[in-house]
């Protein structure tokens, strides 16, 4: 049991993005079990919509549909039986394509980040001193979908830069997941876009248009819906909500870390978060979950130690209008 349940709903969403290995994720679900019971994005539907009772309880899901959900978790789900959820963006699995910043971040290891600034400032004609002193990805996610693409071609076609590496499911993966009562497939946009940026004819287009397709892919309803990148206020705001219930989705999830319960807004739903990595022990694991309320300051003052966050970064950027 979560030490704060008695007082309190500990009620938690925990995102994954990668798993490096099945023996950690196996670890990790063993650890979570210890203190939670598992349940499916269904009971969490049912807590909102038909006064469902329960606390201390916890849902797994995983953003994008990275390939190693397939290989590292999708057989340790089949093992033990707990239910998940995978949010994706059909485009990108129907074209066996990448995501944007999965391309991006294979620039930024092969050429490094001032090299990305510079063809920032060059194709979108913004000087460069008015950005280098900003995070790469602070700029980024401040920019519209159709400039980051362009971006990304100009790099490619400068350094001749093939991207062979493919990081997502297949289709056939997509439909063998889709058979399995224990995984629940949802809705992420269309291409990933950060829909605050957006005008509201293409944020609209990319949440209606990823409902659809993702309907027509695996042949049921499309009830649930995850922010990309999820900061509520800077990703997305009751712009998006709205056009959320015109699309009859049900729950939408943020990246803003706490738990949930009765209070919170169905479409403003937090999850806690793992890295995947393999580098978190049991009581890291265990701490995480246990101050998921107070990790975000936590991490950012052992991690970052500088006084301006990504937060802080992008709220300036966009004060700056430098995109």
């Amino acid at each position: 049991m979560h030490p704060l349940s008695l007082i309190t709903s500990t009620n938690l969403v925990l995102l994954f993005h990668e798993v490096s290995s099945k023996d950690w994720f196996r670890t990790v679900l063993k650890t979570i079990g210890k203190i939670y019971s598992f349940i499916s994005i269904n009971d969490i539907e049912e807590y909102y919509y038909r006064n469902k009772t329960f606390n201390n309880c916890c849902h797994i899901c995983f953003d994008d549909g990275d390939r190693s959900f397939y290989d590292n978790v999708f057989p340790v789900l089949k093992e033990t039986s707990i239910p998940a959820t995978i949010f994706l963006s059909p485009k990108i699995i129907e074209n066996g394509s990448n995501y944007w910043f999965q391309e991006l971040n294979y620039i930024r290891e092969h050429l490094g980040d001032e090299l990305l600034k510079e063809t920032i400032s060059e194709v979108l004609s913004c000087h460069y001193s008015q950005i280098k002193e900003f995070a790469v990805f602070s700029l980024l996610n401040c920019m519209k979908l159709e400039d980051i693409l362009k971006v990304i071609k100009a790099i490619k076609e400068k350094f001749n830069i093939n991207i062979n590496k493919k990081y997502n499911i297949t289709k056939n993966q997509l439909a063998e997941l889709n058979k399995s009562e224990l995984i629940t497939i949802a809705a992420h946009t269309l291409n990933h876009p950060i829909l605050s940026n957006e005008t509201y004819s293409d944020s609209r287009m990319e949440i209606s248009d990823s409902v659809k397709k993702l309907f027509g892919m695996i042949k049921k309803d499309v009830k649930h819906f995850a922010y990309p990148n999820g900061i509520p206020g800077l990703d997305y705001g009751t712009r998006e909500q709205m056009i959320l219930g015109e699309n009859k989705i049900k729950l939408a999830f943020t990246a803003e870390r706490g738990f949930f319960s009765k209070k919170i807004n169905p479409f403003c739903i937090p999850r806690g978060a793992l890295s995947g990595t393999g580098k978190e022990n049991n009581v890291l694991i265990l701490s995480r979950i246990i101050l998921l309320p107070f990790w975000g300051a936590i991490r950012d003052k052992v991690r970052f130690r500088r006084a301006i966050t990504e937060k802080d970064e992008r709220r300036e950027i966009k004060r700056l209008s430098i995109f």
